[in-house]
């Protein structure tokens, strides 16, 4: 019996030594440095960009923010959620508006050619007509108003508004 509690404690310190060496050899090797890491510098951080003020359409299929650079330009982006697609323009960005194809008021140049109440007339009130303030100006869809005043204390006694003629 005492040969093998011998032949245990000699396993047992055997083990315990390999253990032992091989936790150290473990250790040893955890502690050779690491790649070196950059540190960060302000270029780095030129390059961030962030997400402001994200939203959600009502029915949910499109999602808008503002792509914010540090030291770059903004981008506002819309994205499809079902598709995927995305529409970037730059912040501040103003799509060019094309100009109103409104049928009352046709863009038509009368340069040159005579105007008169027969070939122009308002499409919001019909009764104004041209009236010319003095000559060498140009005429205009308007009405003439009329004002009596009483000269000792600047109050208007009467007023009324008569089509413009040209002829008063």
């Amino acid at each position: 019996m005492k040969s093998v509690n011998q032949f245990a404690r000699r396993y047992v310190s055997l083990v315990c030594a390999v253990a032992l060496i091989a936790t150290s050899l473990a250790q040893a090797f955890a502690q050779q440095p690491a790649v070196s890491k950059r540190a960060i510098t302000h270029k780095d951080y030129d390059n961030w960009h962030s997400i402001q003020s994200p939203t959600i359409s009502r029915d949910g299929k499109f999602v808008a923010y503002a792509y914010m650079g540090q030291e770059s330009d903004s981008e506002i982006v819309v994205r499809n959620l079902a598709g995927g697609t995305e529409w970037r323009a730059a912040r501040g960005y103003r799509p060019p508006v094309p100009p109103p194809d409104d049928p009352g008021n046709p863009t038509v140049n009368f340069h040159g050619e005579r105007r008169s109440n027969a070939t122009h007339q308002s499409t919001t009130d019909p009764d104004s007509r041209l009236f010319k303030k003095a000559r060498g100006h140009e005429a205009k869809l308007a009405y003439l108003g009329e004002v009596l005043m009483e000269n000792r204390h600047g109050l208007v006694v009467d007023a009324c508004v008569v089509p413009a003629t040209g002829t008063d």
